[in-house]
């Protein structure tokens, strides 16, 4: 996962403001919205990193708008709250389609947490240092913190075989050019290909799974230099 800034220009802003207007709403700017969460996001998804566009992402309310723990009646004062929340562009994110018409031990991300709940929000900078990622040479990714780690296994379904195989491409890509480098990998050239992952593209784009080579890179400047 990444760091997401979110834009400070809010799409939903003035729609926020008509009363009783929710997500589902079709006055709301849907394309406009999918937009502005993929140009903050690099287009790659919220949670494996992997690319996406407006044609193969979804947007997820990192708080549910039904979540699975409702019982029963709700007040009206929670039916505002909800309404409110569906409709706060702070609490959206730009996520792939997870594998959806696969079986599901092999959906991830949104497609697999449903209406679930989970600990952090990697677009909320409170929450981001909460999340202690690591990534394994194997692809595996994991956190220190025992109970988001269960929510990366269980809910998100990160270290599904496919994302997995992916992070481990890169990780190997990485390690390959760090072993050509050889003794002229000085900290000026490390810090070079960082900026090349940090960086996105001409059409806004960062490079797919970059969290993963971002956090090899770093750790091998840190050991080194």
């Amino acid at each position: 996962m990444l760091p997401i800034h979110k834009n400070q220009e809010n799409p939903l802003l003035e729609f926020a403001k008509i009363p009783g207007v929710t997500y589902d709403d079709n006055r709301l700017p849907k394309r406009e919205l999918k937009e502005s969460l993929l140009k903050e996001q690099g287009y790659l998804c919220a949670y494996c990193m992997s690319r996406i566009g407006e044609n193969s992402m979804k947007v997820e309310h990192w708080a549910p708008q039904n979540p699975d723990t409702d019982e029963g009646e709700l007040s009206s004062e929670e039916k505002e709250k909800r309404r409110l929340l569906s409709i706060d562009y702070k609490n959206m994110l730009a996520v792939c389609k997870g594998d959806e018409r696969s079986r599901p031990q092999e959906q991830h991300c949104d497609t697999k947490k449903g209406n679930e709940t989970i600990l952090y929000n990697p677009s909320n900078p409170n929450d981001y240092n909460k999340l202690k990622i690591r990534y394994l040479h194997s692809g595996r990714i994991e956190s220190s913190d025992e109970e988001f780690n269960k929510e990366i296994e269980n809910k998100l379904n990160l270290n599904c075989q496919k994302l997995i195989s992916n992070r481990a491409n890169i990780i190997q890509k990485i390690f390959q050019s760090l072993n050509m480098l050889k003794n002229n990998a000085s900290s000026r050239r490390i810090d070079s290909i960082l900026k090349n992952w940090n960086s996105q593209d001409s059409n806004g784009k960062l490079k797919e799974y970059a969290g993963v080579a971002i956090y090899f890179l770093t750790k091998r400047r840190n050991i080194k230099f």
